[in-house]
Formats: C-alpha cells, structure tokens, sequence
C-alpha cells in the first residue's frame, strides 16, 4: 500500500487545526507543528469569544458580509460551545466616532441583521450616545472548541502533534520540502499550511518568499465581575471611544477591551519587535513567547480601561477587575483605513504547495474548504 502524502501544519489555532482535519480526511499524513506546549493557548483562546454577525465592523460591509456568511453553519457545528443567555447592546458615541447613528442603522439594514433600537437610560449616559441597540450577536467558549477539535484530529491515526517547536529552516527535496524545527528534528512534506497568525511572516521568510504587510500589537484583555442586574449583558460602543465588556463564555465574569488601552504595544514591522522583548531573551520575533506566562510582559492599563467606561456607562453599571490575559495580534497595515478583516488564503512557491491563511475572524474558518480541494 502506498504511503499517504504528508502535510505539515504550522500552528495549531482553530485555522490550523481545522486545516489538520480537511487534510486527514482526503487521506493525507498530518504532522502538526505548535510552538506552546499545546494547541489552542494563544490567540484562538485569549479573545473576547465573539461570534461575529457583522455588528463590529460598520465601515467595511466586506467583512461583516466574511462574518455573517458562515455564522448559522458555525453556529451549529459548535452549538456545544455556543452561549445565547445574554442581552448584547451597541451603541454609536455621539462625538468622536467615525460612524454616525444613521450609518449604523443603514449598514445593519444592508447586511440584513437584527438590529432594534432601545432607549439608552440605565444603561449609557444618555448624552454621549445618539443611538442605542438590542442586536443578536452571541458568544462561545474557546475551551471547548479546542478541545473538540484537538480530539477530532488525535483521534485520527496519520496525525502527529510536535509541541514546544517551531520550523527553522526550509529546504528543497525533489519535490517535496524538508522542513527543520528548532527540536533538531526533520520533516518532509508535500504540502505545507502556514496557519501560525503571529508567526505568519516568520514562515514566509524561512520559504523566501513576500511577507504581509502586517501591523503587530501586544493586546490587554482585562477579566472582572459586573454586579446585577448587568452581569449578563455584553455592551459595545462604536466607532471612535470603542470599548467593549462581553460576557465570559465558561461562567461568571466578562471581559474588557478598548481600542486605545487594549493594544499595550504596537509594532510595524515584518517581525513582531516590541521593547519588553529585550528584557526576555528567550523572546523575539523568531520565536515569540506566550506572554501570559512572562515577567516582562507590559503593566497593565484596567485603571484607564475602567476610567473610560465609567465615563461612558450608566453608574449603576460597576465592573471589578481580577486580572489581565494578553496575547500578540495581527492585522493587515491597511486594515487602519477601514478597520476591515479580510481573510487570506495565499499559495506561494513553485513545486510543493505552500498555503498562507491569515485572517483575525473564527468563523471564517470554513474558507479553507475550499483552498484545500
């Protein structure tokens, strides 16, 4: 019996480890190759667990169209992890946003989404919103969807994990690649997945060919408590003051983001290349560290978050802060013109495939269907 071709996929986020499983099913060899001790502990898990129905992004109808267009199918592959027992409200600030009330309202009409419109007393201060809105966006449990998947693929005999390693070097066999991580250990494959977000230049420079031209920040996640009769509501201002408090998926708690104090550190380079990077020498923009677990990570900023809020919400709504996660995102340079977040699906190289998906949005998961024909 002939051997079956190998594949071997570079991260094991929600992107790589669905890639993982298209390729075992056409009866492909996988070798799974994740720089943490484990899948799913970096940007797959540390986010506010928004399911994206299009609400987020009113200055780039593409991007809500990426998001609502496979979000039932999502929906109901992981309705195990899904949480609807929350009441979600948006609203548009009335100074300082470049999305008017109006816009709004006119983009959640074109993209065919729920929107109604509710008085915001007791819950904004009044005057500085000019449009306050009950939407239908939900929630889910990253845990649970990685593990999920993770056993999903385990349980398949032709995949193999390599954890705590990181591809090096690329060279040319005939036809195949001969990949070499930082273990020592030497892999060839047929095709290769890029699906290391953060690490996606890393990659792509190991295989001598372009780089994205991408944006890197060290991004804050505060965890705290919102006392009743709120602890079960996600609130989200746009498009200017952005902040966002969401409910956590796995129990009590919400989470905290604002577009000004979220991003602790910005980098616009090919690499990630942040200063706390020279305090830790086991980190750099070859091999980025899980931040969660380093010393030299930035101080937090709740206190400004809080402030911010504060300003915006009714004073009944108190939120108590416990701790802060951080995790290093990517996103396109030019996605600061729209604030869009397409999804890439790039192959590069001649002879074996190489295949780059970058994109920020977990439910765009399903473009890679089609990549992998």
């Amino acid at each position: 019996m002939a051997k079956p071709k190998c594949a071997v996929v570079l991260g094991g986020g929600i992107f790589g480890l669905k890639a993982a499983e298209l390729l075992l099913h056409k009866g492909m060899s996988v070798c799974m190759v994740e720089a943490d001790r484990a899948p799913f502990r970096r940007a797959s898990l540390i986010n506010q667990a928004r399911l994206h129905a299009g609400y987020h992004y009113p200055r780039s109808l593409s991007t809500g169209l990426s998001a609502k267009r496979n979000q039932k199918r999502f929906i109901d592959e992981f309705k195990f992890a899904i949480v609807n027992d929350f009441t979600n409200i948006y609203a548009v600030a009335k100074y300082d946003s470049q999305t008017k009330a109006k816009d709004f309202e006119a983009y959640c009409a074109r993209l065919e989404i729920p929107l109604k419109k509710i008085s915001p007393e007791g819950i904004f201060q009044k005057d500085l919103v000019e449009g306050c809105y009950e939407v239908n966006e939900l929630i889910f449990d990253p845990h649970k969807i990685g593990e999920y998947m993770l056993e999903k693929v385990q349980a398949n005999r032709n995949f193999r994990l390599v954890v705590n390693s990181r591809l090096t070097t690329v060279q040319n066999a005939d036809d195949r690649y001969r990949l070499i991580l930082s273990s020592g250990e030497e892999i060839e494959a047929d095709m290769v997945i890029n699906a290391t977000y953060v690490g996606t230049n890393d990659v792509l420079e190991c295989f001598q060919v372009p780089s994205l031209d991408l944006k890197y920040e060290l991004a804050e996640i505060v965890i705290g408590h919102v006392k009743a009769p709120f602890e079960r509501y996600g609130i989200t201002l746009v498009d200017g003051p952005f902040f966002s408090l969401m409910p956590l998926a796995e129990g009590n708690g919400h989470s905290l983001t604002s577009v000004q104090w979220t991003p602790r550190l910005t980098a616009h380079s090919i690499l990630p290349s942040f200063s706390c990077m020279q305090r830790n020498t086991r980190c750099s923009g070859r091999a980025v560290q899980n931040c969660n677990s380093c010393s030299e990570r930035p101080e937090s900023k709740s206190g400004e978050m809080i402030h911010l809020i504060e300003r915006y919400l009714d004073s009944s709504i108190r939120f108590t802060p416990q701790e802060s996660r951080f995790a290093i995102k990517a996103v396109l340079n030019t996605s600061e013109v729209d604030d869009s977040r397409p999804t890439l699906l790039i192959r590069s190289g001649v002879g074996p495939t190489l295949l780059t998906v970058f994109s920020g949005k977990i439910n765009t998961v399903y473009d890679l269907e089609q990549a992998l024909e």
